[in-house]
């Protein structure tokens, strides 16, 4: 036997220590010391214990060749199909933070619009399931010219196959009104995500809407697709500058009925561009705490990457911009970014060759990557995301020292005990 590769142990105070693993996400706090070099010097009790839980394992176990295998029966699963569409990459707002460009007319075209109906009939006749998730741009800006028609042909299609669709929707929620409640609560929509951007003075101040309180407009449109049955993730921007002015947001959801509450959940995510400047991890917890306080609790966190690995990672999924240039990933600017692929006439997605084999380069680096082989949090950070190692300017791991490490470790048993309580 021998200890599990995965295991961390945390000095954190001058008596305590915690023992963490990154597979099972099992915790449990010792006395400082009490860990021995090696598991055989442990009591037969203990060792049982610590078997059971993983933090003991055998010593023929290849704990990394079991995580790359369920990385690739996660990243290869044929059972769904993850289709974003970008109606369009205008925007009615300016948000300091969009890494996309906005310009008029990018809106899709008749022509691209018969080749998605045609993807679309294809992907539904091969998956069991397909999520349709609208994404821009502001996608309600071609709610009546793109999504409706979109949504109404493929469900229709989908019903006729005996097959499973469902749809999401990444927007502002300043456009959202009565009509389209109405029609999306007949839809299996399963989330719509709308951001606020700190309290009503700060986010009015980001996202300008000539005459109208951005702020407070949005927050009724959340009351009403929660009053339509509809799920929503409300997602708070966050950085240095507004987070203790975000204290104030709970307050306007006090009014909401606990059955409105039920479809409300909230998320804290402090802006990328801001976490150079420090973290703000502390006060994000007692956000949470106020939200909960009224009866709306905080999204759970996928501490699994493996399990819940990124869309853009699995074979089955795609982006499609409004000009009918097909991507792997949302987080770009699509007007400076080289395509991955494109639709074909009849409804076929096709990858580039060069765009395939990065593919494959990609998921080949980092089943034989040492550094992620041999890292103890492999199972929570899975490689890393493509894109934030290109913005760190090719640095090979997200997280190259302990402290980095143990800090993404004690946030993540923040997260487990948060679920339990």
């Amino acid at each position: 036997m021998k200890y599990s590769q995965f295991n961390s142990l945390i000095r954190v105070s001058e008596k305590s220590d915690i023992l963490y693993n990154a597979l099972t996400h099992l915790f449990v706090v010792l006395p400082h010391g009490l860990v021995p070099a090696t598991p055989e010097e442990l009591d037969e009790p203990i060792i049982s214990t610590y078997t059971k839980h993983g933090f003991i394992v055998p010593k023929e176990l290849d704990e990394t060749s079991g995580i790359f295998e369920q990385y690739r029966q996660t990243s290869d699963n044929n059972s769904d199909f993850i289709l974003t569409i970008n109606p369009t990459l205008e925007c009615n707002f300016r948000c300091w933070y969009c890494y996309e460009t906005h310009a008029k007319n990018m809106v899709m075209s008749e022509k691209v619009k018969i080749k998605v109906y045609k993807l679309i009939a294809n992907l539904i006749r091969k998956y069991p399931l397909l999520t349709l998730s609208f994404f821009g741009g502001e996608p309600m800006l071609e709610f009546d010219s793109t999504i409706k028609p979109i949504m109404e042909w493929a469900s229709q299609e989908a019903k006729k196959h005996n097959h499973l669709i469902r749809y999401t929707f990444t927007t502002n929620g300043f456009l959202i009104n009565e009509d389209i409640a109405d029609f999306l609560k007949n839809y299996p929509c399963n989330a719509f995500q709308i951001t606020l951007d700190g309290n009503k003075e700060s986010h009015n101040r980001t996202r300008v809407a000539n005459d109208a309180d951005s702020f407070l407009t949005i927050i009724n449109n959340i009351k009403l697709l929660c009053q339509k049955g509809l799920h929503v993730l409300l997602r708070l921007n966050l950085t240095i500058a507004n987070v203790d002015g975000a204290f104030d947001i709970p307050d306007y959801f006090k009014n909401f009925t606990p059955e409105e509450k039920n479809h409300l959940k909230v998320t804290c995510e402090q802006v990328w561009q801001d976490i150079e400047n420090g973290s703000i991890y502390d006060k994000v917890i007692c956000l949470r705490k106020r939200f909960k306080d009224i009866g709306i609790l905080h999204e759970a966190k996928n501490l699994d990457s493996i399990q819940h690995c990124c869309y853009g990672d699995k074979k089955n999924s795609a982006v499609v911009n409004y000009d009918g240039r097909v991507f792997k990933c949302t987080a770009i600017d699509f007007n400076n970014h080289d395509p991955e692929g494109y639709i074909s006439e009849e409804g076929n997605l096709c990858f580039s060759q060069d765009s395939y084999k990065t593919m494959l380069e990609r998921r080949r680096d980092k089943m034989k990557n040492f550094k992620c082989a041999s890292c103890r949090i492999l199972p929570l950070c899975n490689g890393g995301c493509f894109r934030k190692i290109m913005y760190k300017n090719g640095h090979s791991c997200l997280f190259p020292t302990d402290e980095e490490k143990n800090k993404m470790i004690l946030e993540n048993i923040e997260e487990i005990i948060y679920a339990k309580q």
